[in-house]
């Protein structure tokens, strides 16, 4: 992932570092859908999202549909 190559680079390490400067690039609905799981772990009590990990989970279960990845390699097997 480019944003990890990023983070490797400026040689960031701390989680929560990471998982604020990746959330102030958010748009559109991405920023709408950071800031409610944010509200819903002060309102509802649900885990926060604490390591990089996580939210890179969080956020590929969110944007990126399940049958992205038989795309890829479906582009990848017609590749000359």
């Amino acid at each position: 992932m480019k944003v990890d190559q990023i983070f490797n680079c400026h040689n960031y390490s701390e989680e929560k570092k990471k998982i604020r400067l990746a959330s102030i690039e958010f748009e559109g609905y991405a920023l709408v859908w950071w800031n409610q799981l944010q509200v819903d772990v002060d309102r509802l009590r649900r885990p926060r999202v604490e390591t990089w990990l996580e939210m890179k989970k969080v956020f590929k279960e969110r944007f990126v549909p399940p049958y992205y990845k038989r795309v890829l390699h479906n582009k990848l097997q017609r590749f000359y």
